[in-house]
């Protein structure tokens, strides 16, 4: 369909500033030295800042948010990094989560973005944009207390029945036959499975609420990598997997909570020899790159889509296994060790193929006395 004439004029006299008043979503403009030169009434609202006081001042003099700041800065510093030959492009920055409390009874939640604006290969500011996920946070809110008391509930009567299962095995109702005894332990070896899972569940919820004790100090990378690798040699050794460390020297310490540093390259090593067949190889790589030391654990395993490399991170997410493979666990061991490492300050991805082995990293800040 083509525009009349008229309209199509009209259309083209549209500015960038027209588009952000007319917008529903709190959304402001600021330019190349972060003044504030369009705020629509949506953001007006949202930080009870009435535009005569916003139009023309430092975003940070009015809107004390040092986080959004930071996004403004990342997204300008893209654009500056980056050649553009067309008149108009917008380029987006990582989304950030904002919380704002409007009063002791009402807390909002919204999706960042901060978009680049240019013409004519210069920049001319920053699109910052707020969707409104509230309704979304409340459904995961009520989803994961549902999970927690679900968990807890079930926590400890699972507890009871595997220690009831190990007093029969060990003949306090008198000798069991050899069958009763590979029925109990069947049911012990799924109480077990089960009981983790629970685990597992509480772990995830109380770190989604931010309810996570890190015990940071300066850890010492040789030692946490043997620590992790001695606790699956046996496991490794059963299946013929050759399993080895091979570190840079001179590394740093990190910072670090031991206990849940040495959880997260555990899962990883244990997942890698799950995945990968006798004869196979599993190597646990360090190096230090700047003020950072990079983790490795690489695999000669099955391999991961990249279709799956960020979904595997996700709850309840698992690669589809081939034709004859056992399914590992219930797919929070990855979703857990995010959670771990972020709360450090790190960050884990995945490079993987199928058939071409994986390559699990995950990221450290070196210790800083």
């Amino acid at each position: 369909m083509v525009c009349p004439d008229g309209l199509g004029r009209k259309l083209k006299q549209i500015t960038v500033s027209d588009t952000v008043l007319a917008m529903k979503e709190p959304a402001l403009l600021v330019d190349s030295r972060f003044n504030i030169v369009v705020i629509n009434g949506a953001a007006e609202k949202l930080f009870q800042l009435p535009r005569d006081k916003a139009l023309h001042k430092p975003f940070l003099q009015v809107i004390n948010k040092p986080r959004l700041f930071s996004l403004l800065e990342e997204a300008l510093k893209q654009a500056e990094d980056t050649s553009f030959d067309t008149s108009f492009e917008d380029s987006l920055t990582e989304e950030s989560i904002f919380t704002h409390t409007y009063n002791e009874n009402r807390t909002s939640f919204f999706k960042v973005s901060a978009h680049c604006i240019m013409g004519d290969g210069l920049v001319l500011g920053v699109l910052l944009t707020f969707c409104d996920i509230t309704k979304f946070k409340e459904l995961e809110k009520i989803k994961t207390d549902f999970v927690t008391v679900v968990s807890h509930e079930l926590r400890t009567p699972l507890t009871s029945v595997v220690m009831g299962v190990d007093m029969l095995k060990d003949g306090y109702l008198g000798e069991i036959n050899p069958r009763g005894k590979e029925i109990l332990q069947a049911v012990e070896s799924d109480c077990s499975r089960l009981l983790r899972l629970v685990n597992n569940l509480l772990q995830l919820s109380r770190m989604e609420d931010g309810i996570i004790a890190m015990q940071i100090g300066a850890v010492d990378v040789e030692a946490l990598v043997e620590y992790s690798i001695d606790a699956l040699r046996f496991q490794a050794k059963k299946k013929e997997i050759a399993l080895q460390a091979r570190l840079s020297s001179g590394l740093p310490y990190i910072a670090a909570d031991f206990n849940k540093a040495s959880w997260v390259i555990t899962n990883l090593i244990g997942n890698a020899l799950r995945y990968t067949e006798s004869g196979g190889e599993v190597i646990v790589e360090a190096e230090r790159k700047g003020n950072r030391v990079f983790l490795k654990v690489k695999d000669t395993g099955v391999g991961i889509s990249p279709a799956y490399h960020e979904k595997i991170f996700q709850k309840f997410e698992q690669v589809p296994g081939q034709k004859g493979r056992k399914r590992g666990g219930a797919g929070l061991g990855l979703s857990i060790a995010r959670e771990i490492v972020e709360a450090h300050g790190g960050s884990i991805w995945v490079e993987s193929e199928p058939g071409k082995g994986s390559t699990f990293t995950c990221t450290f800040p070196v210790y800083d006395d």
